[in-house]
């Protein structure tokens, strides 16, 4: 029985993952993309209208979201005052997006992300027992896992989309420094990872780099970074999570691939 529904949305499209909650193995997954120039609300209702994972009911109905996050301390975290904290951050659109946080397990941190008020009321009208989570949990709890206690050596994980990227700097199961940035211009990836890694105190001859995302992107991010981080890897779907069937969803984001498949 298909009761459990998981959503990914982006500026560019939807995926549709239901499944047996029970099971979690066996996916039924749709992909939508969107029309260029339709604004991201009317793309969510006439993605929604399309499908009929809308018209039936389910248990659980999970949305991750694409948007700016930030990570804050768990002892600095006030849920009062999330809004407050979070346009601090990233001044603007206060008056259009809701904000909502995702604890992280055993990271001792919360993550605040903001998603646009008008595509939560049609997805909150659609499936009224929707939780919203940010696209950038999964990944995280994933590079923290990936970053196990007994590791003597650090890495370093980029994420990448067309768009952005995701920097975290994980050691011995701890994730001590996460951002995240816009891409404008083929070169801005290069940068931000080299930047982040001279904050960090990167030591190139020992700790590794771990390039995820969008393949093409990937195989360019590891021949520009490896003369200057020699330890640099790519991260293939296929490669790191041999015979899952999700496998063949070639065009699933990795930070979908990681909610589906339970990786942290």
């Amino acid at each position: 029985m298909m009761d459990t529904l998981y959503i990914r949305l982006g500026n560019d499209g939807m995926f549709f993952a239901a499944c047996d909650g029970s099971r979690q193995v066996d996916y039924e997954i749709k992909t939508v993309p969107f029309k260029p120039g339709v604004s991201l609300n009317v793309s969510v209702h006439e993605a929604l209208r399309s499908q009929p994972f809308a018209s039936s009911e389910y248990r659980e109905v999970r949305a991750l979201c694409e948007g700016r996050a930030t990570l804050v301390p768990l002892s600095e975290f006030d849920e009062d005052a999330c809004e407050a904290l979070y346009f601090f951050n990233f001044p603007g659109r206060r008056g259009r997006l809701r904000v909502f946080y995702d604890a992280l397990p055993r990271q001792d941190a919360v993550l605040l992300f903001g998603v646009d008020k008008a595509v939560c009321r049609t997805l909150e009208e659609a499936f009224p027992q929707v939780v919203f989570q940010s696209v950038e949990t999964p990944l995280l709890l994933h590079f923290a896992a990936s970053s196990p206690r007994a590791l003597p050596r650090r890495r370093l994980f980029v994420n990448l989309t067309a768009e952005s990227m995701s920097v975290a700097a994980c050691r011995s199961g701890r994730i001590e420094l996460y951002n995240a940035f816009t891409l404008h211009h083929p070169e801005d990836a290069l940068y931000y990872t080299l930047h982040v890694a001279k904050t960090w105190g990167f030591d190139a001859s020992s700790d590794e780099v771990y390039v995820s995302g969008e393949a093409v992107m990937v195989d360019t991010m590891q021949k520009s970074t490896k003369p200057y981080l020699p330890n640099v890897f790519p991260v293939r779907i296929e490669e790191e999570f041999p015979g899952t069937p999700l496998c063949r969803e070639s065009a699933l984001p990795y930070d979908f691939v990681n909610l589906l498949l339970r990786t942290f």
